[in-house]
């Protein structure tokens, strides 16, 4: 009886501990494959990374050379092309002055000047609807030669020069015919007019000789030639414009001619000549008119003379006599807000005599070629040593780029000096 209880607690299929399964866990089961079948690829979990493989040294070395020359290669570039910057504060000083300056062309005053003349033409088409009989002088620019010694010679007013064929021509004004210097002669441009009115004096080109001088050696040695064809002689009947219209005309060219001419002077001037515009002189003239229908064709012809005054010289003669220090050289940037006034304009005997009142503020002259040769090569920290033997420079800043360069480049002529 007991024999048959045993067997009711034994499962039949005799299960033991080693095929009890684990709560909460499956047994993978794996399958021998048979031996005819080829082995299964091996699935890997999405969730897993296979980390790259290691780069070589070899490969290391190339990259970190090539930065190194990269680096290398950016570092020349900004040296090459890095820039310095030198900023510079001149010695400044300023007096309210009341004084009388002489200037002279020919070196027997401290204040020299040289006297520029130029001359340009406009014309505008108004209506004429008169006529009336007019009589006109031909005129054009003549340059007188001086090939007789090296003194200057003064011509007056009025003074004739005769054309091969015997028409005479005038100069209205005074002017100096500069001595030769070595085998060129001096020479100076003026304009003359015909004695006489009429189309007769009216030549493209021709010689000229100086009556006055007949009987004398200068003579064969003084002449002059055309520069401009001599036009503009007329007699007879000629298209006339309301007088309200003519006087329009002129008033707009005449405006527009005064601005052309100091602007050309202006562009003239080299930087150490001052143009002060109270001394310029302009006058203004009719062009040979032409008509055409009910059209006609005026002209002005404008004509300015300008002394160029040597500034440094101006500014020490003006500081002198206000006692402002001249032991540096000195320049006026600016005549703004000062008054200028002839006091003597007749520059026949080589000399200008002018008044300046107002403020005057001076500024001392930087020679920036020193600056530059002073500083070439040299270290950045040394700029208040080098700069102290420059009595000019007030102060004085200074910028390198790149960062890491510590000195002034070698070619003093690659550093830019800003002055303010």
């Amino acid at each position: 009886m007991a024999k048959n209880v045993m067997q009711d607690v034994i499962p039949k299929d005799k299960r033991s501990i080693r095929n009890i399964p684990i709560p909460g866990s499956k047994r993978p089961k794996i399958s021998k494959p048979h031996d005819d079948e080829p082995d299964e690829p091996v699935t890997v979990s999405r969730s897993r990374k296979i980390p790259p493989p290691r780069q070589t040294k070899s490969k290391k070395v190339f990259v970190l050379g090539f930065i190194l020359i990269l680096i290398l290669a950016i570092g020349g570039i900004m040296t090459v092309f890095g820039k310095t910057t030198l900023v510079i504060t001149p010695k400044k000083a300023e007096a309210s002055v009341n004084t009388e300056i002489t200037a002279s062309s020919d070196n027997s005053t401290p204040v020299l000047f040289q006297m520029v003349e130029l001359e340009d033409t406009l014309t505008k088409q108004v209506p004429a609807t008169d006529e009336a009989y007019v009589e006109e002088q031909a005129r054009g620019t003549v340059v007188v030669y001086n090939n007789f010694d090296e003194d200057d010679q003064r011509l007056i007013t009025n003074t004739r020069f005769e054309s091969p064929d015997g028409k005479i021509y005038r100069i209205r004004e005074s002017i100096v015919v500069p001595g030769k210097q070595g085998n060129t002669p001096g020479s100076v441009e003026v304009i003359v007019y015909a004695d006489e009115p009429g189309e007769d004096y009216n030549i493209s080109n021709a010689t000229f000789t100086i009556p006055g001088f007949k009987g004398d050696p200068r003579y064969d040695a003084f002449y002059a030639e055309t520069k401009t064809s001599i036009s503009g002689g007329f007699i007879g009947q000629r298209k006339q414009i309301a007088e309200g219209v003519l006087n329009d005309a002129h008033q707009e060219l005449d405006t527009t001619l005064r601005a052309n001419l100091l602007g050309a002077i202006q562009a003239q001037v080299p930087k150490d000549l001052v143009v002060l515009e109270e001394l310029v002189t302009i006058t203004y003239e009719d062009a040979p008119q032409k008509d055409n229908g009910d059209m006609t064709t005026i002209g002005r012809i404008g004509h300015i003379k300008a002394p160029l005054i040597q500034n440094k010289a101006l500014a020490k003669e003006i500081a002198r006599a206000h006692n402002v220090p001249t032991d540096i050289e000195l320049s006026i940037p600016s005549f703004e807000g000062v008054t200028v006034d002839y006091v003597d304009s007749d520059a026949s005997d080589g000399q200008i005599t002018f008044s300046i009142a107002g403020p005057v503020k001076f500024v001392a002259v930087l020679d920036e070629g020193k600056i530059r040769s002073a500083l070439g090569g040299k270290q950045k920290s040394d700029l208040a040593n080098t700069l102290a033997g420059i009595p000019a420079i007030a102060s004085a800043e200074a910028s390198i780029s790149p960062f890491w360069i510590s000195s002034f480049p070698e070619d003093g002529s690659k550093i830019n000096i800003v002055i303010r």
